[in-house]
């Protein structure tokens, strides 16, 4: 669904960074749908499927500047210690689109999901250093704005999940 969701965004065959690929199962179904130059990056190497793979922190990026087509993010920038760095940086390596997927922080509901994430992260990602940050749609508005980043598109994110009260958004952004 999610790659559906993208199709208005990325093309046959660009050049995606999926940033924070984790265990690489989603970027090889972007790879695939799209038949595209994908390579994951990732602060840890947990790929269980074979894509193109560099360990490396997203606040500083090994590839020249714009270089993707497009940089992908899925439910990453919460876990980043520094997201203006991370977005920066990604802005630097990206020709225009970013694509972000993420929780915002908007009720009592996304607080209590909140706190079921961190707790699911720290029995299963042992010893990953975890960082939780969520953000409003107004924070991370305000932090686009500031990096000159323009919002192309914003919409409600699919869920696996059945009756998922979360709010959770793909973001669109340009350069």
């Amino acid at each position: 669904m999610i790659c559906s969701d993208c199709q208005p965004f990325i093309r046959t065959g660009d050049k995606i960074l999926d940033m924070g690929c984790g265990n690489g199962i989603f970027s090889k179904k972007l790879k695939d749908f799209f038949h595209a130059d994908l390579i994951g990056v990732d602060l840890q190497d947990r790929r269980t499927v074979d894509i193109a793979f560099k360990l490396v922190s997203g606040e500083n990026l090994p590839f020249a500047d714009d270089v993707f087509d497009v940089v992908f993010m899925s439910y990453l920038l919460h876990h980043t210690s520094d997201c203006q760095k991370v977005l920066a940086e990604t802005k630097r390596v990206s020709k225009g689109k970013i694509i972000i997927y993420e929780d915002l922080k908007e009720n009592f509901i996304d607080n209590l999901s909140f706190l079921f994430h961190k707790f699911t992260y720290q029995l299963f990602f042992r010893p990953y250093n975890l960082i939780v940050s969520f953000k409003s749609e107004k924070e991370w508005e305000e932090i686009f704005k500031n990096l000159g980043l323009k919002i192309l598109s914003r919409k409600k994110a699919p869920s696996v999940i059945p009756l998922d009260l979360r709010n959770r958004k793909q973001l669109v952004l340009n350069k």
